[in-house]
This record gives structure tokens, C-alpha cells and sequence, in this order.
């Protein structure tokens, strides 16, 4: 997956739903505004744009408490759909 389309499919995400983007990927999410409800918002998001479905035991605000966690997410899923 194209790293430049993957970006600008997460700031839509965020700021659909008034969260400052992330200066970096290492930021934690609440310090971005993020809360519980923008949490489940952002699950959402990304199974829409990435077409991706999340197993409920994995969704975990640990899980996806950064960028780089979930651009990891991202990119293993984009990796199992390819194979």
C-alpha cells in the first residue's frame, strides 16, 4: 500500500471527527484529543477506508494507541488480503 495514499486516508479519518493529526507517529492519541468515543470513531474509519475488519478481541485503545500501531494494523492487513 502506497504510504502517501495511506496518510491522507488517516488525516480524513482524523479530522472527520476534530482530532489534531499526529505531529508524529509515536504520539499518543489522547494528547491529540482522541477520546473513548473518537476511539470506536476511528475503528470505523479505518475498516471503511481500508476495507479491513478489526476482530473485536484485538480492538484495544493499546492496540491503536499511536500512528505507527496503527499503520502497522494497516499494513498487515493490506499484507494477509494481498496473499
Amino acid at each position: 500500500m502506497d504510504a502517501t495514499y495511506m496518510e491522507s486516508k488517516l488525516k480524513e479519518i482524523f479530522m472527520s471527527l476534530e482530532i489534531a493529526y499526529p505531529s508524529n507517529d509515536f504520539i499518543h492519541l489522547a494528547e491529540c484529543g482522541a477520546n473513548s468515543v473518537n476511539f470506536v470513531n476511528i475503528i470505523v474509519g479505518l475498516e471503511t477506508e481500508f476495507n479491513m475488519e478489526i476482530p473485536d478481541e484485538e480492538i484495544l485503545f493499546e492496540n491503536f494507541k499511536n500512528l505507527a500501531l496503527i499503520k502497522k494494523k494497516i499494513m498487515t492487513n493490506a499484507a494477509s488480503v494481498q496473499s
